[in-house]
């Protein structure tokens, strides 16, 4: 799905994790240098991410730029883990 956002130039695009299981394929490429510029949660902050996400289910959209995963790694992890729904937004930037 696109949808223009107000005061942005360029659309967005949503991926509802669901829709992989449907046989819509949407490959969240991890890259160990945008992971590792963010500092890891300590494990009490990890265990309520998890809880949080448990209960709640994960309400921000992970954000990728082509494809390849730049925020939300943690929520990723947890929720492919425990098969909670997510959505993404992949982003593109000008060079």
């Amino acid at each position: 799905m696109k949808e223009q956002i107000e005061g942005v130039d360029h659309p967005r695009t949503y991926f509802d994790h669901r829709q992989h299981r449907k046989g819509l394929k949407m490959e969240i490429k991890i890259d160990p240098e945008f992971r590792d510029l963010i500092p890891s949660p300590t494990a009490e902050e990890l265990a309520n991410l998890e809880e949080s996400l448990k209960a709640d289910g994960c309400r921000d959209a992970l954000m990728c730029w082509d494809d390849t995963l730049i925020d939300g790694h943690k929520r990723y992890e947890i929720c492919t883990r425990l098969e909670i729904p997510f959505k993404h937004v992949n982003r593109t930037f000008g060079t």
